[in-house]
């Protein structure tokens, strides 16, 4: 009988620590997938802000491209109705300096005192051609034409400006107001040289002035 007393308190002291293991390895697994949950929550969260944030970038790298396009219609539009603008300036600079060769320049002026039959007749010819030019009806509607198209290219490039003001920098209507003030008529103290001179640079400087306004704006490296 003791014999078998002490079989059964073996066997239930063993089943005792059985069952102390098994508890604690429930534990540890009740614990793990707790612990699993918890990541997997985290996890989640964490995917969902990741996505949130690319999502964001995505959209202001649209924005950011479609105002990049404004920019660039904007200032391609500006430099075509400058070209109209640097059309009638260079007409009128070659005017003066066509004007000013003939009675300043030419050789036969410059040789005036040698009185050469050569030059004087080639002179004749060459203000006679001159005049011949300025009174026809060609040279006179290309005046208009071109005066017309440079007096409404500053306006539409004083509309552009307006409707783009969002998307340009403000020296662009610094730029052109400087252009249109150049151009309009010569100062009270200037000769016709100095406003030719005055003219010719200032639709140079524009584009040179805009050039790198529209490349710093565009990002443009080159």
């Amino acid at each position: 009988m003791e014999y078998i007393s002490y079989i059964v308190v073996a066997f239930i002291s063993g089943l005792c620590v059985w069952l102390n293991a098994y508890s604690k390895q429930k534990g540890k697994s009740y614990a793990n997938k707790e612990d699993f949950s918890d990541l997997k929550k985290q996890l989640s969260e964490t995917t969902e802000l990741v996505e949130s944030v690319k999502s964001s970038l995505s959209e202001k790298s649209w924005i950011n491209q479609q105002v990049w396009l404004k920019k660039q219609e904007a200032y391609e539009e500006i430099f075509l109705h400058l070209s109209h603008v640097k059309k009638f300036v260079n007409h009128q600079v070659l005017e003066y300096e066509s004007y000013e060769y003939l009675h300043n320049y030419h050789p036969y002026v410059q040789m005036y005192s040698t009185h050469s039959e050569v030059f004087q007749k080639q002179w004749d010819k060459d203000v006679e051609e001159y005049e011949r030019r300025k009174k026809s009806n060609e040279e006179n509607k290309l005046y208009e034409k071109l005066e017309k198209n440079s007096n409404e290219a500053i306006s539409q490039i004083f509309d552009l400006i307006t409707v783009k003001s969002i998307y340009l920098d403000s020296r662009v209507g610094e730029v052109i107001n400087k252009l249109k003030y150049s151009i309009s008529s010569p100062h009270e103290d200037e000769d016709e040289n100095d406003y030719y001179n005055r003219i010719d640079k200032a639709i140079e400087s524009t584009m040179d002035n805009l050039f790198k306004i529209s490349k710093e704006e565009l990002s443009i490296k080159i």
